[in-house]
Formats: C-alpha cells, sequence, structure tokens
C-alpha cells in the first residue's frame, strides 16, 4: 500500500503556501520516514501514525492547530508545528496526552530471562533509541499518565527538548511514589552509549514504594523530603538503573525501619 494517505482541503497557492483542514497517515511510518532520507536505528517503534488539523504555512514549514495526533499507540490533542528545512525533520508543539506509555521507545521489549537480582526488574532489554535520532523535538507536554518501564508517573508537566539525539525534560510537577517532583532529566543517544543526567527534587515522597521500585528493598517506610542528583551510562534500563552514581539526601518524616 501506499507509505502515505493525505487529504487537504482548503487554499493553496503555487509557492506551497496553504490554509485549510488536513489529515494525513501512514501504517509504515519507518517505510516513509526512510523513504525521506532519515536514518533510523532498527527497532518497534515509528511504525504509524495519523493527524488531523487545520495547516497555515508552507509544505517545509508548517503550523498546526487543532491538531489531533496519533504515534503507535500514543494519542495527543493540542497545536504544533513541523519544520522540514534541515537535516532532520523538527517538530513544535503544546500538547495534551491522557497516556504516555514510553516505554516502547526505551526498551526492546521484555526481557526473557530477567534477572532476579537487578534493581527494580528493570528490563536488561537493549535500549531502542531510534526515534529519538530521527528528528529534533521542542514540546510543552501535559500528561495524565507517564509509563517508563516500571515507573508510572501522574500529572505530569513537562517541557521536553531533542537535538541530535540528546533529549532533555524540565518537570515543572510530576506525581510519583505519592511525592510532588520538580527537576531536570537528560536522557543523550547521540554517543555510542545513552547516559542519563538526573537533578531531581522530591517532597512528601512514599520512601517504601520509591525503595522498591528502584533498589528491590521496603525495609523503611515514611514519607520524605529527597533529593537526588546522579548520571548513568547503559544499553538498557537494568544498566542505566544499577549505574546510578551521584548524591543523594533525605528528610524522613515519621519514618520507621520494618
Amino acid at each position: 500500500g501506499a507509505l502515505l494517505d493525505a487529504s487537504f482541503a482548503g487554499d493553496l497557492a503555487l509557492g506551497g503556501s496553504m490554509s485549510g483542514e488536513l489529515s494525513a497517515s501512514s501504517d509504515d511510518l519507518r517505510g516513509l520516514l526512510t523513504t525521506a532520507g532519515v536514518e533510523l536505528s532498527p527497532g518497534d517503534t515509528l511504525r504509524r501514525f495519523s493527524l488531523s488539523a487545520k495547516p497555515t504555512g508552507t509544505l517545509n514549514t508548517l503550523s498546526l492547530a487543532d491538531l489531533d495526533l496519533s504515534l503507535d499507540d500514543i494519542t495527543a490533542t493540542g497545536s504544533g508545528g513541523v519544520d522540514l528545512s534541515g537535516g532532520r525533520p523538527k517538530l513544535t508543539a503544546a500538547l495534551s496526552m491522557p497516556r504516555l506509555d514510553a516505554s516502547p521507545f526505551l526498551g526492546g521489549g521484555e526481557d526473557p530471562q530477567p534477572d532476579q537480582n537487578s534493581n527494580g526488574g528493570w528490563s536488561k532489554a537493549a535500549l531502542d533509541l531510534a526515534a529519538l535520532k530521527a528528528l529534533d523535538a521542542s514540546l510543552d507536554l501535559n500528561v495524565g499518565t507517564l509509563i517508563l518501564g516500571d515507573l508510572t508517573l501522574t500529572d505530569a508537566d513537562l517541557t521536553v527538548t531533542l537535538t541530535d539525539g540528546d533529549l532533555n525534560a524540565n518537570l515543572a510537577q510530576v506525581t510519583a511514589f505519592g511525592g510532588l517532583w520538580k527537576g531536570l532529566v537528560g536522557l543523550n543517544a547521540s554517543g555510542t552509549t545513552p547516559a542519563l543526567d538526573v537533578d531531581l527534587n522530591g517532597s512528601s515522597v512514599m520512601m517504601s514504594d520509591m525503595l522498591s521500585t528502584f533498589a528491590g528493598l521496603d525495609s523503611i517506610d515514611g514519607l520524605g523530603q529527597l533529593s537526588v542528583k546522579a548520571t548513568s551510562t547503559g544499553e538498557s534500563l537494568d544498566a542505566l538503573a544499577n549505574g546510578l552514581n551521584g548524591s543523594a539526601s533525605a528528610n524522613l518524616a515519621d519514618g520507621a525501619i520494618k
């Protein structure tokens, strides 16, 4: 079938400027990107997409109002833009997402024989970061539920930038382990080995839930104020979790050792 199905109703000038209503979809997004000259690493992400919007601009630089977007199993609404004038496509957007499961973009699938001694049972499958190298982006996101492997976050309000495989998220707020978190998280996939950089502060954090997820421990109970600054490198979520190196400080209120 066709790599791209698209329709447009509105005004289209000979110079390429347009305004109107646009819909587009592809059941072979990887094939479409490859045909457009975008280099992709092997992976199971970027399989399909669809969108509807009201565009204004040119074929190379579009602004998209009333945007309704789906990418693989992700759905979003809001506004955005696409710039195809550079070496890689660049996306800009302000989006609301009810649910974003980023796990398929981070791991190559379930580990068939997980190591029982690994921290929190993180996947040892090689990270699939092809999507981070396929395009650049500047995004303002509001996500109801954000899933990162074994970690589930809610009410996430964040700004994300992606440049040449270097992903940085500025968390204005996100709820995890019962507490409110703010800070920065970076994942750089531009080099040979992915690198993680974390600088976070959490308040009213349920310590037992957090330690169980990251270290397989549930011996400490109570609410705490937590500050974490750490870095890691690794080819999998398990390697990144186990390789975290840095500093952490905690102020535990009403805590107890089980």
